[in-house]
């Protein structure tokens, strides 16, 4: 069946916001899935001077915390902020009633920075451009 209409076009390129949108859209989709358990977002930035320099994004449904990104400043690395940020997720993911936190991390940005935090890795994708390989960890909360 083409659903396709005269006035649709396909862009290859869209916007920020048109990508936004597509997200709102897989957010009300899962939402409606997990019915009883709505997906609850956990988000926290932290902000020097009214600049951000640290943050991350995530997702509680289907009782798990699903981590979508988690960045620290250059300048502000090694200091503790995104273990404080981890931490705090945590929390806020035994709160929602989830029983794990799960993240993924290419080979050249955190993996050891998660398992320092207990988290256990239980997949790993190789052959991406330069050698670089995906992670996949779970930690039990």
């Amino acid at each position: 069946m083409e659903v396709l209409t005269p006035d649709m076009e396909f862009l290859a390129d869209p916007t920020g916001e048109q990508i936004a949108e597509v997200e709102r859209g897989l957010d009300e989709h899962n939402a409606v899935l997990a019915s009883a358990r709505s997906a609850t977002r956990v988000r926290g930035v932290f902000v020097e001077s009214g600049r951000v320099v640290a943050g991350l994004d995530a997702a509680a449904y289907w009782g798990k915390l699903h981590l979508r990104l988690l960045w620290v400043d250059p300048d502000y690395r090694a200091k503790g902020l995104g273990r404080r940020l981890m931490e705090w997720a945590e929390e806020r993911g035994r709160e929602t009633g989830c029983v794990s936190v799960m993240v993924d991390t290419m080979s050249f940005q955190a993996p050891d920075f998660y398992a320092k935090l207990g988290y256990r890795c239980f997949g790993q994708s190789d052959g991406y451009q330069g050698g670089a390989s995906r992670y996949y960890f779970e930690k039990d909360l």
